[in-house]
């Protein structure tokens, strides 16, 4: 049963493992990022996965005569382009998806167009370590699967339009993957978050054992 926000402050069987404001959230991922463990390895290595895979194809198909350089670049790039603006809202929208799944009253959703990110929120709606996994991967899972499927059925000019939504969208997904890497980074008792949007802040407690 998850705990109200009451006891996470007040039980002594809980520890606050962080209070984050939305402006530091940059920080607070790359912080992740430069510890290196499982899952931030595991991410950083699927990029490279994605790029070397897209280089080998790239080469094959253009030796081969299916697609100009040219082309090849160009689409790669209309991709970026897609994930960078339409793609944003919808990774978004997943997220609050999956707070709705979860049983969240209402979804808040809000960004910074300076420091380029964005998110979407349940105000003071705690959910635990499994139900956070989720909300993280649904967008990563659902955007991920579109764009394979793309690569296997479309002819090869719109796969490169793929590839490129494939590579960034990934790439786009690093905040997502720097908190599941702070969640790796304290195994033990549940962990349990909410945001607090009016004053912009997320909190992670965890259980004592």
């Amino acid at each position: 049963m998850k705990p109200t926000i009451e006891e996470l402050f007040n039980d002594d069987q809980y520890i606050k493992l962080a209070e984050l404001p939305y402006t530091e959230m940059i920080p607070f991922v790359q912080n992740e990022f430069a510890k290196r463990n499982t899952v931030i390895r595991i991410y950083i290595w699927l990029n490279i996965f994605i790029l070397l895979l897209m280089i080998m194809l790239g080469i094959l198909q253009s030796l081969n005569g299916q697609i100009s350089v040219g082309m090849l670049i160009s689409n790669t790039l209309i991709g970026f382009a897609l994930t960078l603006t339409i793609l944003i809202p919808v990774h978004e929208a997943l997220h609050g998806l999956a707070y709705k799944l979860l049983g969240a009253p209402k979804v808040a959703f809000g960004g910074n167009i300076r420091q380029f990110y964005f998110y979407a929120v349940a105000d003071r709606f705690v959910i635990g370590k499994n139900g956070f996994k989720i909300i993280a991967l649904t967008p990563f899972v659902v955007i991920s699967m579109i764009a394979i499927i793309g690569i296997l059925l479309t002819p090869v000019k719109i796969q490169w339009i793929c590839w490129g939504v494939l590579l960034m969208h990934t790439g786009a997904c690093a905040g997502d993957f720097g908190l599941l890497g702070f969640y790796k980074r304290h195994p033990g008792g549940d962990i349990f978050t909410f945001d607090h949007v009016k004053e912009k802040v997320a909190y992670f407690f965890q259980k004592k054992i």
